[in-house]
């Protein structure tokens, strides 16, 4: 079986994205990703792209948070 690479060497997916290294909380974190979409969909809809699929996504997580 192939040496699998060890996760401190590779930046995990939070890591890409701008969160913390070590997420503090999955409340914290939520929060920055919602913002995140919102800053999305206002810059989409100021150049007059919709994006319907991350709208409703967008929508689905005000719901359950």
């Amino acid at each position: 079986m192939p040496d699998m690479p060890r996760l401190v060497e590779n930046p995990s997916l939070f890591q890409r994205l701008g969160f913390e290294s070590e997420p503090v909380s999955v409340s914290a974190n939520m929060a920055q990703l919602m913002a995140m979409l919102e800053d999305i969909c206002r810059i989409q809809k100021q150049h007059g792209i919709r994006l319907m699929l991350l709208e409703r996504q967008l929508r689905t997580l005000r719901q359950r948070g």
